[in-house]
């Protein structure tokens, strides 16, 4: 477009802030957005924003993770040159982690467009429940038990202690962005209390970008509901056996279907619970970040006393999901893999029928054996099996009907029009298979 470009706002996040919603609703509404002047970038799965992301800030646990996001941040920034509006929106919490280096790389990347910030804020006693049990869900194994140990010790070199810090470190994202960009342009947005009207979270946010959230549907589906306790317990000792797993193996089968369809869909299933000391922790962080909001010059959406709630005390120690919660959690895990497996086995029945195969699809790979006397641990030894089986099942089907993994590695090698004709091709298979 002539003249000025298009105001950008980054939302950075934290995790576990509402994050989800606030992109799904996005997403969902990119149409109005774009007729109201303001683009939401990339695709309806909004995956192109997370390996934009991903490749600006060179994220990834290895080579091949990294190489396989290579030009997804030029494209995605050739979109944002391109909009003939007043702004454009990316919303991804992976940018909290970013360091001063590579957060003014970006910033100064998209130069001439005036970039604006938005934080969205959380008080920490409902923050670290929502971490921990999101964390089983990506092949973590720590109880809530030696989580919260980890987060009183607030030891620099835990992990788990890292892994916290992720969600709860307000000060050190404030810190990061706020020296890039004046006060006027840094949004804080604070997460509203429990028992607040559900669309409070959007109204305050819609108001940091200049939005009538009026204007806009809320979600179809609420995605990434949180796990109850023994939900959330059942998968991080499954997670012993599962955390092997490729990467997407495990997001397709593990994550989207066993957590987010089935395990998620729990009803009635209690919450963490949250001892006296780590209420304490909260206070004190809650604190802490309310004193970093201050002294950042920002604009607060919100109030500041949605982040100094108490937290109150649900267990007066930390303590592990009885073993009959446990139990219904596997069963209801095993009930809704059935019809999963089913579905796959059928399609690599019929597959086999019109190639004249023969080869039995009913193996199970093999699955560490539990003391027979462990009823919780066998229960845990089945999920897993259902798991593999599954996973099983689809890569013969992928295998038989030569199609290669879902791995993206190549695509960083390929120009733009050639990505293009991939991701439409993806979108066939993706019709195709389960």
């Amino acid at each position: 477009m002539a003249g000025r470009p298009p105001e950008v706002f980054l939302h950075v996040g934290a995790m576990k802030t509402g994050t989800s919603y606030l992109q799904q609703l996005l997403g969902e509404n990119a149409q109005q957005l774009a007729a109201d002047g303001v683009l939401f970038p990339g695709d309806a799965a909004w995956g192109a924003q997370v390996r934009a992301v991903r490749d600006i800030l060179q994220l990834g646990a290895d080579r091949q993770q990294r190489d396989a996001v290579v030009g997804a941040w030029g494209e995605l920034r050739r979109q944002l040159r391109e909009h003939d509006g007043r702004a454009a929106l990316i919303s991804m919490e992976f940018l909290s982690f970013a360091s001063r280096k590579r957060a003014q790389a970006l910033v100064s990347d998209l130069a001439p467009a005036d970039v604006s910030v938005i934080v969205t804020i959380r008080d920490a006693g409902r923050v670290l429940p929502a971490q921990w049990q999101e964390s089983t869900q990506n092949r973590g194994t720590a109880s809530w038990e030696r989580y919260t140990e980890a987060v009183l010790r607030g030891k620099s070199k835990d992990p788990i202690w890292r892994t916290s810090m992720r969600a709860l470190n307000i000060p050190n994202v404030l810190n990061v962005w706020g020296a890039l960009i004046p006060p006027e342009r840094l949004h804080l947005v604070t997460v509203p209390p429990p028992g607040s009207a559900p669309t409070l979270l959007w109204e305050r946010f819609a108001a940091a970008v200049g939005l009538d959230p009026q204007r806009y549907e809320p979600p179809k589906r609420r995605r990434n509901e949180s796990l109850g306790y023994a939900s959330a317990d059942l998968m991080r000792r499954a997670n012993v056996d599962l955390r092997s797993l490729p990467i997407a193996h495990y997001q397709q089968t593990v994550k989207a279907h066993l957590c987010k369809r089935v395990l998620a869909g729990r009803s009635g299933e209690p919450r963490v619970g949250i001892s006296p000391a780590l209420s304490d922790f909260a206070t004190q962080w809650n604190n802490s970040m309310v004193d970093a909001v201050t002294k950042s010059g920002g604009v607060v959406h919100g109030d500041l006393s949605d982040l100094l709630l108490p937290t109150p005390v649900t267990k007066e120690s930390v303590e592990e999901p009885a073993p009959a919660e446990l139990l219904s959690a596997a069963s209801d895990a095993l009930a809704g893999l059935k019809p999963f497996i089913d579905v796959r086995r059928r399609k690599l029945e019929k597959l086999q029928n019109s190639m004249g195969t023969e080869d039995t699809v009913d193996s199970v790979p093999a699955t560490p054996r539990p003391d027979p006397a462990d009823d919780v641990g066998a229960a845990v030894a089945e999920v897993v099996a259902a798991v593999r089986l599954a996973i099983d099942l689809q890569q013969r089907y992928r295998t038989l009907a030569g199609l290669d993994d879902d791995q993206p590695s190549a695509e960083s090698r390929l120009s733009t029009t050639v990505q293009r004709a991939t991701r439409r091709g993806r979108r066939v298979l993706r019709r195709l298979l389960p």
